[in-house]
């Protein structure tokens, strides 16, 4: 069980790392993403780094990448203002754990998009249409917000 929970983390960092290197790559285009950034809140740690870390403020459950960003999305005549983009990387199959989903409605609530992807294309798809002012929806409503399934989490 702790293998299989550290090769989805292995695959989920090599995913997460692929897009941030198309961010960097794409900062002239939209220099926005120069402002895309990943908490540190996961991982293994020793007791005393762990320690501090919680003193200093880390959360669980913050989704994986975050875009500060403010944008007005168009739906014919209506407006909707976003205040920021989450996202949260999982491998295929993968669900979000209850301070995940409790980090993704507060967001919502709050007038961010949240998004669950479950691969680097994914994510960045996600990212450039968030940036065009364009919205997609999975594992959720048009507000990102995610649904519960069979087993009551959400994503």
């Amino acid at each position: 069980m702790i293998v299989m929970a550290r090769q989805r983390n292995q695959i989920e960092a090599v995913e997460q790392a692929k897009v941030i290197a198309w961010a960097q790559e794409n900062i002239a285009r939209w220099p926005a993403l120069a402002f895309l950034f990943h908490t540190p809140n996961g991982g293994a740690r020793n007791a005393v780094v762990a320690m501090q870390l919680k003193a200093m403020g880390v959360r669980r459950g913050v989704p994986d990448l975050m875009l500060p960003l403010h944008t007005v999305w168009h739906f014919g005549p209506l407006e909707t203002h976003k205040h920021g983009l989450a996202i949260e990387m999982k491998v295929v199959g993968g669900k979000m754990d209850h301070e995940q989903v409790r980090w993704c409605d507060w967001l919502v609530s709050q007038g961010w998009r949240h998004a669950v992807c479950y691969s680097a294309q994914e994510a960045i798809d996600t990212i450039a249409k968030y940036l065009q002012g364009q919205t997609t929806v999975r594992n959720g409503d048009a507000e990102g917000k995610a649904e519960p399934d069979s087993e009551g989490t959400k994503g």
